[in-house]
């Protein structure tokens, strides 16, 4: 999911690293990422978690997230998968394109910093290439890639904190392809993709890691 992810945690970390994804809520955190490096034998680097997106006061309030973030410390780097847009309230992204929404991930930045968080991944409008999300880009290529440029720099006024942005499309075209949807190399950080390892149990595995590797934006093309 997360590929240089290294250049934020320093050279002592140029080996694969280790990520995890806890329950949600914070429900257990840390102790649930600690008693799983122990039970492996082995580092937790990163740790994924979603904020909220059903409502404009869902998306936009992460005070409780960013306390329970803050709880880990510097050991484990929160990769931080934020929406877009809401699911309700009339958010648009013609709107966010045009600034409508800055102020609100300027203060996200500024709440995850008070918080303790010193670093993370920011994982922004995931799986855009799709149409189950309401920041489906779909159509909307040129106005989604203003406002994820436009979010970033809002997130980035905030000093204090290291932010590394995450541009993760679904694995295959899905409904628009992800090469439409590169905002630049000044605003992205983290070359990502999502990859379901799933499929029917008559499905043998070599011919899935195939299938994975050489379809349309596959791993291959990643």
């Amino acid at each position: 999911m997360l590929i240089g992810s290294a250049a934020l945690l320093g050279a002592a970390h140029a080996a694969p690293l280790l990520g995890v994804k806890i329950r949600p809520a914070c429900r257990g955190l840390p102790v649930d990422v600690q008693a799983f490096s122990s039970w492996l034998g082995r580092d937790v680097q990163l740790a994924l978690d979603f904020l909220g997106d059903r409502s404009i006061q869902e998306w936009s309030n992460i005070g409780w997230w960013a306390r329970c973030w803050g709880q880990l410390g510097g050991d484990v780097v929160p990769a931080l998968s934020v929406p877009l847009l809401p699911r309700s309230g009339g958010a648009t992204l013609e709107k966010g394109a045009e600034g409508a929404y800055d102020a609100i991930f300027t203060g996200m930045a500024q709440t995850l910093k008070n918080q303790g968080v010193r670093r993370a991944i920011i994982r922004l409008g995931w799986e855009f290439n799709g149409d189950w999300y309401p920041w489906r880009a779909q159509g909307k290529e040129e106005a989604w890639k203003r406002y994820w440029a436009r979010a970033v720099q809002a997130m980035r006024k905030v000093e204090g904190i290291e932010l590394r942005f995450d541009w993760c499309p679904n694995i295959g075209e899905q409904k628009v392809s992800p090469e439409k949807l590169y905002p630049g190399d000044e605003h992205v950080d983290i070359i990502g993709m999502d990859v379901y390892n799933v499929g029917r149990a008559s499905d043998p595995l070599p011919a899935r890691w195939r299938r994975l590797m050489d379809m349309p934006f596959g791993l291959r093309w990643h």
